[in-house]
């Protein structure tokens, strides 16, 4: 909505974006489709479930919502190291 509480133009979105994305400094093309990818990896980043990932983005088949995300390194790094089979290995007896 509109501070004037009408609804919201698609192109005027797309151009508020891009405006802020030039103010920002960044020099690239923009689109708010990247943002829905940017938000569905931090939400998977932090811990949310694909499953329910994939019910808020309305997906019906998770292939769909396995292709929005990508892991971070982050991410890897912090499921190997909670669930590396090498801690079962090197486990003091």
């Amino acid at each position: 909505m509109t501070t004037q509480g009408k609804r919201l133009r698609d192109d005027r979105l797309r151009e508020s974006f891009k405006k802020y994305a030039r103010e920002a400094g960044i020099d690239a093309n923009v689109f708010l489709h990247q943002l829905r990818h940017t938000a569905a990896t931090m939400f998977m980043d932090n811990g949310g479930s694909l499953r329910h990932l994939a019910a808020m983005l309305g997906h019906k088949d998770m292939r769909s919502t396995m292709r929005y995300t990508t892991p971070t390194e982050h991410a890897l790094k912090e499921q190997h190291a909670e669930h590396s089979v090498i801690h079962d290995v090197l486990k003091p007896r």
